[in-house]
């Protein structure tokens, strides 16, 4: 236990400038974008005959393809952070620490030097991942204050329990792909490899989520991507549902059970 936990922290503690700036930047960010809400809801006639005047695609591919009502709290801040933005930079933090976790270790040739310590490599796989799933939290907690503390302070009214559940259905969703990238990093001891494959499917399940609607042959399709589960199902507007949150937590336990097959089963020394 005691060397788990020693490689649990020493993971965050290398991770820390990067964990900090994340979690500043999205509780910025958040905080910032709801103090602009006053604002648009008073110009919103003109906002929504300028949205009219798009393309669907191009709504399509910044999640807003199902006519999103931006003069109310869940709609602006779905359009404006939950849409596009927030899962991106908490998958993009997902698979940079889930890519280099272990293979990151591997590529520096320190992996060797901690697995000859006395820790099983299934309690390192583990450590590792409790770091991942640490990081991603702490970024989801600042988004959750920065906009709870806006939406406050502007007086918008935003229900804590919905946006809670949109907090944590992100969460969720990174984590997903931040498990993909360790567990290819994991299976092939390849950092590069690991951030190229995941963040690849990271996009071709935006993509399917955002453009499937537009489709009639495929309407009903949107929700074989792990996007709808994360954001796609509106959980700003209807609040927590355990389907989808157990949806992407068992893809992630498969994922995480081949990379730590893969892991254990590995010569180390090639």
């Amino acid at each position: 236990m005691h060397s788990t936990m020693a490689v649990f922290a020493q993971t965050l503690r290398f991770a820390r400038n990067g964990m900090l700036g994340y979690a500043v930047g999205l509780a910025a960010t958040a905080y910032v974008t709801v103090l602009f809400f006053p604002a648009v809801e008073a110009g919103m006639a003109d906002f929504e005959r300028l949205l009219q005047s798009l393309p669907p695609e191009l709504m399509g591919l910044f999640g807003m393809a199902g006519g999103i009502d931006l003069g109310t709290p869940a709609g602006y801040l779905f359009a404006n952070l939950f849409a596009f933005f927030v899962p991106w930079v908490l998958i993009l933090q997902a698979v940079y620490l889930g890519a280099h976790a272990v293979a990151g270790e591997e590529e520096r040739h320190t992996l060797e030097q901690v697995m000859a310590q006395p820790i099983s490599r299934v309690d390192f796989f583990l450590a590792k991942l409790g770091a991942v799933k640490f990081a991603l939290a702490a970024s989801a907690v600042s988004l959750f204050l920065g906009t709870w503390i806006g939406a406050v302070q502007v007086g918008m009214d935003l229900d804590p329990g919905k946006l809670a559940a949109a907090c944590l259905s992100v969460w969720t969703l990174a984590l997903l792909f931040g498990t993909v990238a360790l567990a290819i990093g994991s299976a092939f001891g390849r950092p590069g490899l690991a951030v190229g494959l995941s963040t690849g499917l990271a996009g071709i399940s935006y993509l399917w989520n955002a453009l499937v609607p537009l489709a009639e042959r495929l309407e009903g399709l949107a929700d074989l991507s792990p996007f709808y589960h994360g954001v796609g199902y509106g959980p700003l507007e209807h609040g927590f549902r355990a389907a989808p949150l157990l949806i992407l937590l068992g893809l992630g336990l498969l994922v995480a059970a081949y990379g730590l097959a893969r892991f254990v089963q590995r010569d180390l020394g090639t």
